[in-house]
């Protein structure tokens, strides 16, 4: 993990459409986002893209695959999420912004 993020408006995007389930496979379980379908069906990066507005929602799947930079883009961003949301259950704000670890290891916004 880095010790600086820059949370950005995709990031709460995605964050609002993650779908949160219950795992009890293993040990007491946890909350988290669902493995399969995080955000609403299997075709991940079809709905990041239809989300963060690569490509437009139109209620349908996508007419043409994902170029490699848009699927590159998509990916990125949905592996930030993991980031994402540990900034805002920790600060407990959605504010975008330059984060930052703390000494006790909690994000914190940097004022810039």
């Amino acid at each position: 993990m880095t010790d600086q993020f820059i949370l950005t408006e995709n990031h709460l995007k995605l964050l609002s459409q993650l779908c949160i389930r219950f795992n009890d496979h293993q040990y007491y379980g946890a909350a988290g986002g669902d493995m399969k379908y995080p955000y609403g069906d299997s075709m991940v990066m079809d709905s990041v893209a239809k989300i963060i507005g690569i490509r437009p929602d139109n209620g349908q799947d996508l007419d043409e695959p994902l170029t490699d930079t848009e699927e590159a883009t998509c990916l990125a961003i949905h592996e930030e999420t993991a980031t994402a949301l540990q900034i805002v259950l920790q600060t407990k704000s959605f504010a975008t912004g330059r984060y930052g670890l703390n000494e006790d290891n909690r994000w914190e916004l940097f004022a810039d």
